[in-house]
Formats: C-alpha cells, structure tokens, sequence
C-alpha cells in the first residue's frame, strides 16, 4: 500500500511537517451527490482514495481534519479522525481534500514555506504554514480556513509550482482522472512483484487468456473459472482479494477490482476503471467508478459514469455516455447549467440509489441519493435525492422507508447502515422535501 501511496502524494512534501486536510467550497457545491455521505477525501479515484494515501504516509496522530459544516456537526459520531494535539514545533501542510494526486521531478520545491499553491480558480490547494499561524487556521472550519490559506500571501498557481497537481473541480473529473492515476499507480514492476497484497502472474492460468506485457495482479483467494480473455496490452489490471471472475468474461487494463467483488459469467469491463469492496458486476462497463457495494448484475452498459455506495441497478439498466451530435455535455451544478468539455459523460449517481428494469439514462444524468428511478422512456438528466418515479413525475415516500431499504441491503452484505450516515441521509431528505414544498 505504501508504494501505491508514494506513487500518487509525494512523501516529501510531509517531511517534518503536520498534515491537515481541508474542504472548500468546490467540496461543498460541484461534487454532488457523491459529497452527501462523505468528505471530498472518500471520493475514490483510482486504487482508493485521498484519505487512504495520507494515512499510509504520515502518522495518524500529525492529521488533522476541517470539514464541511455538516461534518464538524456531527464531529463526536464519526469515525474519520480523532482529536489530536498536533506537534506544535513544526510546519503543517494543509492539503484540499479534493485533490487526487500529487507528484514531482527531484527538482520540485518541497519548502513552499508560507506559499500557497492555487487551482484556475484562485482557490488553495496546497499551502504551508509556520507553527503559530497553523494553530490559528486550525480554530476555523473547512470552508473558512480554504478562504483564509489565499489571503495576504503568495499565491503560485498549480501549473508553475514545479509539482504535477490533479484535482477535482466537479465529480466527473474521479472518472476523467481515473486511467492515468491506475496507470501510474500499477506502472510495470518486476515479474512477481507484490503490490498491496496482490502478486504479478508468473505464468499461464489454465483456460484464461492472457494478452498483453502489463503485469497481471492477482491476490489472495481470487477465483478465475475457466473461458476468460484478460487483456493487459493497454495497461495493468489488480483483482483484489475474494474476487471470483466467472466464465465467458472480458477484462481489459488499466483496471481495478476491489476485494470480494464477484464479475457475473459475459461481462465486459473495460480500461480506465475502478471498482470498489463487495461489487456484483455484469454486463458492459467502461472507464466507470464505483464507490463500493454496487450491485449491477444483469446486463446493461454503463460507461463514464460514477456511482456511490449501496446502488443497486435493474435488468437491463443502460446510460448513455455520448450526445448523437458528438458535442459536448453540458451539466447541472447546483442548479445552473455547466459547460463540462467533455463528450464522454454517463451516469452520476448518489449512495442507495435504485433503478428499475430497462432503466434508461441519457447523457450526463445525476441522480441524488436515495433515489428510485423506474418507468418507461428517459426520465429527466437532473433527478433529486429521494425521488421515486421517472418521466411521468416523481415523489417522495416517508424517509423510513428509504432507511429500511438501506439497512437491509447493507445487512445483506454483513454490514450496517451507521447512525451518523443516517443522520446525514435524514438531513438530505430534509433539504429535498422542504425545496420541494417552496417549489
């Protein structure tokens, strides 16, 4: 795990240095609706998440975490962080918790001692503070502090630091970043190299066809039935442990299978995306991630799209992911009509969403969480959190029911649904309803 953490946050921009992670504005409004039920930091994009990488580089007692409101409310139920006394001896670098990858030539300056490194937009993404002004930003909250980072002080925009910065401006950028970070984080090693838990194949596996020079990375107790084509030749594949693919099945690099996943007999999933613990997979996707425990097991496409957590899509659930005209995709954020530049967007949908069969989503649908998309033809591109129905309307059902349903899917995979997640689904389902009722 550490080697994958290094290759995606420079270690040495934590030398001696306090860590705290922060959210901003952007976190709060374009990162819809994966941002709901986490901070910025749990968005996966490649083999995990940022949060992942810091805790494997610097000791978990020099973090310290600035959340949303919404987070530091309910600051005593989570399990994300304790309270630390962080060294006050020493430098702390605060880093945006939307970033997704950070990296330099040997060249890079490590210092940025009371520098502030800034997005197209003038926003903080990484700055460094001196022990008696890191102690005053600490007393803030997330949003406040970000503003704090860019006042009175020099500012180096990301493209002239001397470092190669990735981030997040709005939620599809997880999934436009994802097959480079795979690459660079599953760069070819040598042959039976370990990578967190999972060995380069050394040698041919009986009945499964193996095509390309990437490396194949297999973990423990993976099952591989016979009848498969494996294709490396565009970038390496990692296929977490538990993982059973059945026959008949297509995988294509760079790609990411997370533990305990199971790939349902004729499925495609093609490069550039990732895959969270306990998915079900079946069908056709393509450069797609998935937070985690998605159960997509019939036959459908899914293709540049993202999901959260505990979606469960119907038979033949399909997306579609490029405009007939080839133009780009034009998004809602926050209400208001964003020009992405993108062609290739699909579905973005929120935890606990649900679809019925034959489900169809046009280019560039978001769905909030908690939602109950059905019905024939296309419902609308912009579905809110805890909308049931599709193109003939939608409603609200009492929250209980939702919760109910979200408690048993998650009982059926030996997990539960936490008081706090639900404190956060409760208090969602109150900003729609009430949004609703003004509308």
């Amino acid at each position: 795990m550490r080697r994958i953490a290094e290759s995606t946050i420079d270690p040495r921009l934590f030398e001696n240095r306090n860590v705290a992670l922060f959210e901003d504005e952007v976190s709060e409004v374009n990162l819809y609706p994966l941002n709901v039920l986490r901070p910025s930091s749990e968005i996966r994009c490649g083999m995990g998440c940022l949060r992942d990488w810091i805790r494997e580089l610097v000791d978990e007692a020099r973090i310290a975490h600035r959340y949303r409101a919404q987070f530091d409310a309910n600051y005593a139920h989570t399990t994300w962080q304790k309270k630390h006394v962080l060294d006050s001896s020493i430098q702390t670098i605060f880093i945006n918790s939307r970033l997704i990858g950070v990296w330099g030539a040997e060249s890079s300056n490590k210092d940025l001692n009371n520098q502030t490194i800034i997005d197209e937009s003038g926003l903080p993404l990484i700055a460094v503070r001196d022990a008696s002004q890191a102690q005053d930003l600490l007393k803030l909250p997330g949003t406040v502090l970000a503003a704090s980072l860019v006042q009175g002080i020099e500012a180096i925009p990301a493209e002239k630091s001397g470092w190669t910065i990735k981030y997040a401006d709005y939620i599809w950028d997880y999934m436009i970043h994802n097959p480079g970070l795979l690459m660079r984080q599953l760069k070819s090693g040598e042959k039976g190299e370990n990578i967190c838990g999972a060995h380069a194949l050394r040698e041919d596996v009986i009945g499964i066809d193996i095509i390309g020079d990437h490396p194949l990375y297999v973990s423990k107790h993976v099952r591989l039935w016979p009848g498969s084509v494996i294709s490396t030749e565009n970038g390496p594949i990692w296929i977490g442990e538990g993982t059973e693919i059945e026959p008949h099945c297509f995988l294509k690099g760079p790609l990411y299978l997370g533990e305990e996943n199971r790939i349902k007999a004729g499925a495609r999933l093609y490069g550039g995306s990732s895959f969270g613990p306990h998915c079900r997979l079946a069908g056709e996707i393509s450069q797609s991630v998935f937070q985690g425990h998605v159960n997509k097991q019939h036959d459908g496409f899914i293709g540049n799209s993202i999901l959260g957590q505990w979606v469960n899509l119907g038979a033949d659930t399909t997306c579609s992911n490029l405009r007939n005209d080839y133009g780009t995709i034009p998004m809602k954020v926050s209400g208001k009509l964003v020009e992405s530049g993108e062609r290739f967007i699909g579905l973005i949908a929120g935890d606990h969403t649900k679809t019925g069969i034959h489900t169809m989503f046009n280019t560039g649908t978001v769905v909030g969480i908690g939602a109950n998309v059905y019905g024939d033809d296309f419902p609308p591109r912009h579905i809110p959190s805890f909308a049931w129905g599709g193109r003939r309307g939608f409603r609200h059902v009492p929250f209980e029911r939702t919760l109910e349903a979200a408690r048993i899917a998650a009982s059926r995979r030996g997990q539960e649904i936490s008081e706090f997640e639900a404190s956060l689904m409760l208090n969602e389902y109150k900003k729609m309803t009430k949004q609703e009722t003004n509308d």
